[in-house]
Formats: structure tokens, C-alpha cells, sequence
């Protein structure tokens, strides 16, 4: 994710070409789309709304989503999403973090403390930490 962007974009975009993509094709291209430029944030979400269609119970897709809407200011949004991400996988800290951050803009300190405990109790690995676990179990999900 911090290599060659476009070239990035370029692969995914090719691969969504055949026909019946599988959904992480959407999900790849969204990250890329989001890490590119903010000015391809609405394309992002659209292509991880495909992807949420595709396979409804990959929380990554909503995480990657909530921050899209977080960052654009659709708070009560971006939290549903944060919220579905922890239903489909209680053991994913990163969508805390996030919770946290929310929690504390709107000055709800009980809430700002459980997401916090909750986010330090999963362990707070690094997002890149995360998206390179993710990639590989899609992968060896896909190999078999």
C-alpha cells in the first residue's frame, strides 16, 4: 500500500474486468482508491459497497467504509459501520480505535472508556499489521 498506486489500481481494475470478480477484488480496490486520493473517496465507498454485497461478512469492507464516512464527517454512519465490523469479527481492534475517536468528538466519556479498553484488551497491532494478515488468509482462502 505505500508502493505504486497506480499500478495497484490498474491490476484490480483489470481483474474486476472478468466476469463475476469475487468481492476482495472490490475491497483491494477501494483501498487503493482511498489510499491514492481523497478525491476518489466516493469511488472508494462505492466499490466497497460491491464489495459488502459480494460478501456481507468480511468486516474489513466496513472498517475501510466507516473511515471513508468518519473522515467526510457522517459520524452516525461511520459508527454503524465500526459496529458491524466488530459483530462479523469481535477479535478486530482496529474498528475500536476508531469508536474511540468518535465517542470522544461527541464527549461521551463512558463510551470514549469502553472502546478503548476494548481496543487495548484485542491488542492494538498497526493497521498495515492487520491488512497484510487479512490478505493472506483471503489468499490461502483462495488457493484452497
Amino acid at each position: 500500500m505505500t508502493g505504486d498506486l497506480e499500478r495497484a489500481r490498474a491490476v484490480a481494475e483489470d481483474g474486476l474486468r472478468a466476469p463475476d470478480p469475487g468481492f476482495y477484488l472490490f475491497y483491494l480496490r477501494a483501498l487503493v482508491l482511498y489510499r491514492e486520493s481523497q478525491k476518489l473517496w466516493a469511488a472508494a465507498a462505492s466499490s466497497l459497497d460491491e464489495a459488502i454485497k459480494k460478501n456481507p461478512g468480511f468486516a474489513p469492507s466496513y472498517f475501510l467504509r466507516g473511515k471513508i464516512r468518519m473522515q467526510q464527517g457522517a459520524l452516525d454512519a461511520a459508527l454503524d459501520d465500526f459496529i458491524a465490523a466488530v459483530r462479523i469479527d469481535p477479535t478486530y481492534s482496529l474498528p475500536y480505535y476508531k469508536m474511540t475517536q468518535i465517542f470522544e468528538q461527541q464527549g461521551d466519556r463512558e463510551r470514549t472508556e469502553k472502546a478503548r479498553q476494548k481496543f487495548t484488551d484485542l491488542g492494538s497491532l498497526r493497521e498495515e499489521e492487520v491488512l497484510a494478515r487479512q490478505a493472506q488468509n483471503q489468499l490461502l482462502q483462495l488457493a484452497r
